[in-house]
């Protein structure tokens, strides 16, 4: 990824996996639904020139049944395939903090605002705002609520407020930005 470009508000999708998918064919509808989304807010991100990082589990392990099963789901991919300010981030642990933030260190950028989407909610998205929140102080994040979620259960409203309220209370804990918000994406 080029430098040069504009890194103050950067696209980070965390997880959104082929591995992570499979393990729910019964929600694929909805699941489908929300990485057109993500599809959606790519091409925004595209057209206004803004970087996007992929952030991803390393899962070299006897769970998968093939290699692309660790890459980012191919809709994003192909999107995001010929776009020159795409980064991909490997990470071994649900929080991927450590390794988002060392890529930036490489790069020499100091994003101003972190706009975030992925899965699992509960798990690495948490985690690893748990960690920004945590490492980097005055962090300001935009976490798009219907494209964060947890593939196991992308409709279970009660179990993702309590996600977006943990992650809140973390970010108030750390005085960091949260804003959990609705996903800017063109009708």
């Amino acid at each position: 990824m080029n430098p040069s470009t504009n890194y103050d508000q950067p696209l980070v999708i965390i997880d959104m996996q082929n591995f992570f998918f499979k393990r729910n064919k019964s929600e694929m509808d909805v699941i489908k639904e929300r990485v057109k989304k993500v599809c959606k807010l790519c091409k925004l991100w595209i057209q206004r020139g803004l970087p996007i990082v992929l952030v991803e589990y390393n899962l070299d392990d006897e769970r998968l049944e093939k290699p692309s099963d660790d890459r980012t789901v191919y809709p994003i991919r192909r999107i995001i395939k010929n776009y020159p300010h795409v980064t991909r981030v490997e990470k071994k642990r649900d929080d991927g903090s450590k390794d988002l933030l060392a890529e930036f260190a490489h790069m020499h950028v100091d994003p101003k605002e972190l706009h975030i989407c992925g899965v699992n909610l509960a798990y690495c998205v948490a985690d690893t705002l748990h960690g920004l929140f945590h490492r980097k102080n005055n962090v300001k994040v935009k976490l798009y609520k219907e494209i964060s979620f947890n593939v196991h259960s992308p409709n279970h409203a009660d179990w993702h407020k309590s996600c977006f309220d943990d992650i809140q209370s973390c970010a108030s804990n750390y005085n960091a930005s949260l804003e959990v918000c609705e996903c800017p994406i063109p009708a």
